[in-house]
C-alpha cells in the first residue's frame, strides 16, 4: 500500500513539476473529457490452456488534464495526466436450482481495471486561421488505481500488474473561439508491455477514445 501511494505521489509531482519548471514555455493548458471502448488482447502460451470464449468491447470514460510546452510553428510537447478505465466482459451462463450446471440465460462477467496515467506526447500540428489540425504521439504510464473482477475473471485477482507502459496516438482538429481553444479529438491507446503476472498469459489494454476538449 505504501509503495502504491509513493507511486501516485511521483505521477502527480512530476506533472506538476513540467508546468511549474516550465512555466514560461506553457502555450495552455486545458482538459478533455470523452468515452470509448476497451478490449483486452489475450494470447496464450500453452494451447492447453487456452480461453476459448470471446471477449468484448465495454463503454468507457476518460477525463484527461494537460498542460503545453516548446510550442513552435509545427510542434508541439504536451504532458497528460489523465483517468481511464479499461478492461474486457464476457458471458457466462446462469445456473438455476433445476439445472446447476449451466443454462440457456447468460450475463455479462466484466474485468474492469481503473488507472492513473502520465503521457509525454509530440505534437505535430497545422495552423490555419481559425482551424488546427493536428496528430500527437508519445508514451505513456499506468497506475493502476482499482480492479473489479467477474467471476468468469477470478483467475487475474491479485495477478494484475499495478504499472505498465503504453502508446498513445491521436488525431484532432482545433478551433479558434476566443477566449478559448475547442477541439475534438481521436485517441488510440495499447499496452506495450503484458499486464498479467501469470506465466502462461499475456494480456494488454486497448482502447478507442473520442475526446471533447477546451484550452485555456
Amino acid at each position: 500500500m505504501e509503495i502504491t501511494k509513493m507511486i501516485k505521489f511521483i505521477f502527480c509531482f512530476l506533472f506538476l513539476f513540467s508546468i511549474s519548471t516550465y512555466a514560461q514555455f506553457i502555450d495552455g493548458y486545458g482538459f478533455k473529457i470523452g468515452f470509448g471502448i476497451s478490449n483486452i488482447d489475450k494470447n496464450y502460451n500453452n494451447n492447453s490452456l487456452n480461453d476459448e470464449s470471446k471477449w468484448r468491447n465495454i463503454y468507457i470514460p476518460s477525463i484527461k488534464v494537460y498542460a503545453n510546452h516548446y510550442s513552435s510553428r509545427y510542434l508541439q510537447l504536451q504532458s497528460e495526466l489523465s483517468y481511464t478505465t479499461q478492461g474486457t466482459k464476457t458471458d457466462i451462463q446462469v445456473t438455476t436450482s433445476n439445472n446447476p450446471e449451466a443454462s440457456s440465460q447468460t450475463m455479462d462477467s466484466n474485468m474492469n481495471l481503473e488507472y492513473l496515467s502520465y503521457a509525454f506526447l509530440v505534437q505535430y500540428k497545422m495552423n490555419y486561421k481559425t482551424v488546427s489540425p493536428y496528430l500527437l504521439a508519445g508514451p505513456k504510464i499506468n497506475l493502476l488505481l482499482n480492479d473489479e473482477f467477474g467471476p468468469k475473471f477470478k483467475q487475474y485477482h491479485e495477478n494484475i500488474k499495478k504499472t505498465n507502459i503504453s502508446v498513445s496516438l491521436g488525431v484532432g482538429l482545433a478551433v479558434n473561439v476566443l477566449p478559448v481553444v475547442l477541439f475534438l479529438e481521436y485517441r488510440y491507446e495499447n499496452d506495450l508491455q503484458n499486464i498479467s503476472k501469470l506465466d502462461y498469459v499475456i494480456l494488454k489494454n486497448y482502447s478507442h477514445l473520442l475526446l471533447l476538449g477546451v484550452e485555456l
